[in-house]
């Protein structure tokens, strides 16, 4: 009872007995994909840390994101978040917005490290920022007036 691994040409499909399937690019023939995705960016993040062996600073960017990329089960349910990382111009353009905020984004998916599927956001378009607090705040405060 393992993984199963079936190519289909552009998306590699890996299923899960019990818990559903998941599409990836296929990049065996190719360096990386690009693809654009609907994702609620919750957080963005830079970090400044040293290089292990030189000791050169290294500037990371990233995102924490949900998407609606989830097959909801007896199991699981909702949108988990996942780290994203950001080119660095992107990261600048996106942290000139409100977060949390709607991003029509723009992925580049490569082979990353052990050959695992790596993904960074390259691009974007600001679609708008939900006021899920605010509006939750009204919604209680409207329930103790009543």
């Amino acid at each position: 009872m393992g993984i199963d691994t079936v190519n289909c040409g552009n998306y590699i499909l890996h299923t899960w007995p019990g818990f559903g399937a998941v599409g990836f690019p296929n990049l065996s023939n190719s360096h990386e994909v690009k693809m654009s995705d609907i994702a609620l960016i919750l957080s963005a993040d830079k970090y400044e840390i040293p290089h292990e062996k030189t000791g050169e600073v290294q500037h990371l960017h990233q995102v924490w994101l949900s998407n609606d990329y989830r097959v909801a089960s007896d199991k699981e349910k909702g949108c988990k978040p996942m780290k994203v990382m950001v080119e660095p111009e992107t990261f600048a353009q996106i942290m000139a917005h409100d977060l949390p905020g709607l991003f029509d984004t723009e992925v580049k998916m490569r082979p990353g490290k052990g050959n695992a599927l790596a993904a960074t956001i390259v691009g974007f378009k600001y679609l708008g920022s939900p006021k899920i607090f605010e509006l939750g705040a009204k919604a209680v405060a409207a329930r103790a007036a009543s």
